[in-house]
């Protein structure tokens, strides 16, 4: 039997799709059926174990269109990295502090952050060594590690898991090892997607877990007892800091049901899509949908507003920024 990867309790499907397709978060389209399941106890949203998730994670290669650099958030109409977002929102959080860990590394784009803003000796943990030797070029990186978080013998002042922890399969063991890493004083800090606010995160492969805030802070919960939700410019995403100290803090939130049948329909319109279309975005959604397209000569192409990706090609198609572009049809994946 399958049990909840928070609670433990039985699990039953909440939903599956119509279409043998879904993406990994490195922005390739899989064959793969979308069924997300609903714990019956605590309510959490989940995918099942696959095997072929790992296979994701040794061929990761993420952000080929921007070169590695962080993704564009337009605030305001005013581009920022995502991970200069996250850092002035925390930083008074973490100025007192001197050792970092960031799991689920990447490219570094927030250890580059981190440079920019804190004085701070820096570690990094991935599963793979694909950027090893661009993160020990960092300033002020010491250590790069892989394999397995048991390993570490070094603890911390800041843990970072930015966009991690739902790629985990078992979060509460996870937690578990990184408080025996954390310092006494120390923080960690997780940013998660949003299924409430963003149901779209059901389309990702490799997305174990789908939080809301009820059931992201009812596993944190089980390990953790101070537990902050932090409020930040970037939408669609829960960010928190935990420390290890005794407070105690409380949440509740009534939280609607998540009625997940849209994409059945809109798997079906674009599949049936009779007239000239642009896919709005190059991320991960919309490469779902543009993967509905793919063979479609009524599809001409993406619109995206990082320049970074200007005129640049994605599933061989060209992206063009939207002032480029009037009078068209556009599928805005929201």
């Amino acid at each position: 039997m399958i049990n909840c990867n928070i609670c433990n309790s039985k699990i039953i499907k909440e939903f599956s799709s119509n279409l043998n397709l879904s993406v990994t978060s490195d922005n390739k389209s899989v064959s793969s059926n979308i069924n997300i399941y609903k714990c019956i106890n605590c309510n959490h949203l989940q995918k099942v174990e696959d095997k072929n998730i790992q296979t994701v994670y040794t061929e990761y290669k993420k952000n080929d269109l921007i070169d590695g650099k962080d993704q564009v958030k337009f605030i305001n109409g005013i581009p920022s990295y995502r991970t200069d977002i996250l850092i002035s929102a925390i930083i008074e959080k973490l100025k007192d502090k001197n050792t970092l860990l960031d799991i689920g590394t990447g490219t570094g784009v927030f250890l580059l952050s981190c440079n920019n803003y804190l004085n701070l000796n820096m570690s990094a943990f991935d599963l793979n060594n694909i950027h090893k030797e661009k993160i020990l070029n960092i300033n002020n990186v010491k250590h790069f590690y892989s394999n397995s978080l048991q390993e570490i013998e070094n603890k911390f002042d800041i843990i970072s898991l930015i966009h991690v922890f739902e790629h985990i399969q078992k979060p509460l063991e996870t937690l578990k090892t990184l408080k025996k890493m954390l310092n006494k004083n120390g923080v960690i800090i997780i940013q998660v997607p949003s299924i409430s606010e963003n149901l779209n995160d059901m389309l990702i492969y490799d997305h174990y877990s789908h939080f809301t805030k009820s059931t992201l802070f009812l596993v944190l919960k089980k390990v953790f007892s101070n537990i902050e939700f932090i409020k930040t410019d970037i939408k669609n995403e829960i960010t928190v800091i935990i420390t290890n100290d005794e407070k105690v803090t409380s949440f509740n939130s009534k939280e609607n049901d998540l009625d997940f049948s849209f994409l059945n329909k809109v798997n079906d319109y674009l599949n049936n899509l009779d007239k000239e279309m642009y896919i709005f975005g190059t991320a991960p959604t919309s490469t779902y949908y543009a993967s509905i397209l793919k063979n479609n000569p009524n599809f001409k192409g993406f619109l995206d507003e990082d320049e970074l990706k200007e005129n640049k090609f994605h599933l061989d198609k060209q992206i063009y920024h939207p002032k480029d572009k009037q009078k068209i049809n556009c599928f805005i994946p929201l």
